[in-house]
């Protein structure tokens, strides 16, 4: 893991409670994290001595704040399912949570199947691409360039759609800005209107300290056919007791109401549930409460808790399932690997003439596009068009080999 993804890590985990310990963290914490205070680029943060497994995580680098905010988000949404990524990564980077079985320690053919064994660990991934004709996510792991082909693999959507934790797309600042309206409403209220990747109406609402620059508290709104969808809300810790929230649900009441009677959606994360954070509950519930909301069952894989306008209950209904956090490395898959696949030929490349291998050769067509127009910057994908090139040529010697002319 490089310096400045620990750095971020360590943050998350600091937010969340959990640092010193190696102990995972969640998407939607790195979300607010990228969002509300910044996070740091490869340039900003200085080296970090990774430590030996099983020893505390070291204390994060001093970095200038200033920094930091220079690379804060925009806004981000949920991906809720695999057929959404094709938009999702035109919107902005992408990163999926998924629980992960034995497959993950060698993908036969590249590729994730559907699962093929109990449950292992949760891990995050950075989605690249898509194929929407064999409905297969394109993504890079970071355990290493000797994984899958270059430190890149395939997930099919129906795993995807089976294994989901939590996914979101994010644009940074300039990207969001160049794309939205922004309004001030009152002396800290600030309400940006953008478009989500599905072309809906994407609002982001902010209590922002202009003199400071802070973002103090913000919500998420995603307006559709079928409702209102409150993403996300919430107040930084240091910002906590001082009216935020309640200036927040007053700003969602208002902008509710001048959209009509739709359905309301509340969606909270699995880092904000009973099981992840107990003390919690108590502003849960009033901020429910304040909204007119009343909690449901969740019916989903991606989110703890649901909260409607439909008649439900006071209290959150606790998810038949929380997932671990998201933190696996190469040595914990391992073990379900081989217990589950002792005599199974794991192959890391395609077959010529399968569909993995017309999938492989789309892919490997696309970077050759970018190299040719001067867009195949980012060193992981130019890892990644250098072994998909090795290994397109190994294949086709193999398959046509070549023989010298001898002299007669």
């Amino acid at each position: 893991m490089s310096s400045n993804l620990l750095y971020n890590y360590i943050r998350a985990l600091q937010i969340e409670g959990r640092y010193p310990e190696h102990a995972g963290a969640w998407y939607a914490t790195a979300m607010r994290l990228h969002f509300g205070w910044g996070f740091a680029g490869p340039d900003e943060c200085p080296p970090i001595a990774v430590p030996e497994p099983g020893h505390p995580l070291p204390p994060p680098p001093i970095i200038d704040n200033s920094l930091l905010k220079r690379n804060r988000i925009g806004c981000y949404q949920r991906v809720r399912k695999g057929a959404d990524f094709t938009r999702a990564i035109h919107f902005g980077a992408t990163l999926a949570g998924v629980e992960i079985d034995a497959q993950w320690h060698s993908p036969v053919e590249g590729t994730i199947q559907l699962p093929v064994s109990d449950v292992i660990e949760s891990h995050g991934v950075a989605i690249v691409d898509t194929d929407p004709l064999t409905h297969a996510i394109r993504f890079h792991n970071d355990w290493g360039e000797e994984w899958g082909e270059g430190g890149f693999a395939w997930m099919m959507e129906d795993y995807y759609d089976q294994m989901a934790i939590e996914s979101y797309s994010y644009m940074y600042v300039g990207q969001f800005a160049a794309q939205s309206r922004l309004s001030r409403v009152g002396e800290n209220e600030f309400i940006w209107d953008g478009k989500g990747f599905n072309s809906e109406l994407l609002q982001v609402l902010e209590i922002y300290d202009p003199a400071a620059d802070e973002r103090m508290g913000w919500a998420i709104l995603v307006y559709r056919n079928d409702g209102v969808d409150i993403e996300d809300l919430y107040v930084r810790p240091e910002f906590r007791r001082q009216g935020i929230g309640t200036q927040l649900v007053t700003m969602i009441r208002t902008m509710l109401g001048k959209k009509g009677r739709k359905p309301v959606r509340l969606w909270v994360p699995f880092v904000d549930c009973l099981a992840e954070n107990p003390t919690n509950a108590p502003a849960l519930k009033a901020i429910v409460k304040k909204l007119g909301l009343m909690f449901q069952p969740v019916g989903v894989r991606w989110a703890a808790y649901l909260a409607t306008s439909e008649k439900g209950s006071e209290d959150p209904i606790e998810p038949v399932h929380v997932p671990a956090r998201l933190r696996a490395e190469m040595p914990t898959v391992q073990p379900g690997m081989v217990a589950t696949s002792e005599d199974a030929l794991w192959s890391r490349f395609p077959k010529v003439g399968t569909e993995a291998w017309d999938r492989m050769n789309r892919r490997r067509a696309s970077l050759i596009r970018k190299k040719l127009e001067g867009m195949l910057q980012w060193s992981a994908e130019l890892q990644e068009y250098k072994v998909l090139q090795e290994q397109s040529l190994r294949a086709v010697n193999q398959l046509f080999p070549f023989s010298p002319v001898e002299n007669t």
